[in-house]
Formats: C-alpha cells, structure tokens, sequence
C-alpha cells in the first residue's frame, strides 16, 4: 500500500512539473518575435490583398513596404529563413487558423524547395518552433 502511495504521489508530482513546464514553454514561444515563424503565427484577423511565402529567398528579396507603395495594397511578406516547403505550410496553416484573410498568394517554389531538405539545409526544419503546435 505504502509503494502505491508514493508511486502515485511520484507521478503527480511528475505531471505537475512537465505540465508547468509545457504551459511555460508555451507561454514564452508565444511571445517571442525574434523568430519570423512565431511573428506571422502571432498574427490574428488581419486581411491583406497579397501575400509572399517561401525561404530567404521571399524574406529577404522582397521590401513588403516597397511593393505596397507600388501596388496600392496590403501586403505581407511570410517569407522564413532556411523555411522548407513543410515548414512554409505549418507557418501559412496557422496564420490562416488565426483568422487573417488574404486575397492573393505567391508561392516561392525551386529546385531548392522540391528538394529533399536533409540533403540541402543543414537545419531542415525548425521544429522547436512549433513545439507548441
């Protein structure tokens, strides 16, 4: 009976801990903006007629200010460095699930892209970004 007591009282005392870590894991990749992935999954009913999604190639190539001064438009640039096709899905699947709206979508795909990511980045997904998905 004693071994049962302190067996069940270990695992409570077990759940509350990785618990309380998950809800502070949670809370703390919620806030963070020094990830371009968290900074457009963070983003909540917003609508915007364009939006550009790929790897560095988007991020970095296109000046979403620029092209909103030329296009008359609201425009958002969801481009991610190293993002792979997957990661670009995961990030694009929950800024839509948040309730933001876009009109138009441009997709940044190359060889680069349809390749496999274990071959090509050495860091090919960013799962620790989205442990909290």
């Amino acid at each position: 009976m004693i071994k049962i007591k302190g067996l069940l009282i270990s695992f409570l005392i077990g759940y509350l801990l990785f618990y309380g870590l998950d809800r502070y894991w949670d809370n703390w990749l919620t806030k963070q903006n020094s990830q371009k992935q968290i900074w457009i999954m963070n983003k909540e009913n917003k609508h915007y007629n364009v939006a550009f999604l790929g790897s560095s190639r988007v991020f970095t190539s296109i000046d979403a200010d620029i092209v909103e001064k030329k296009m008359r438009a609201k425009i958002i640039n969801l481009g991610c460095d190293g993002a792979s096709l997957m990661e670009n899905y995961i990030v694009f699947s929950q800024f839509l699930k948040h309730g933001n709206k876009i009109d138009k979508l441009y997709l940044q795909l190359d060889n680069t892209a349809l390749s496999d990511m274990n071959v090509v980045l050495t860091y090919p997904f960013h799962d620790y970004l989205f442990f909290n998905k």
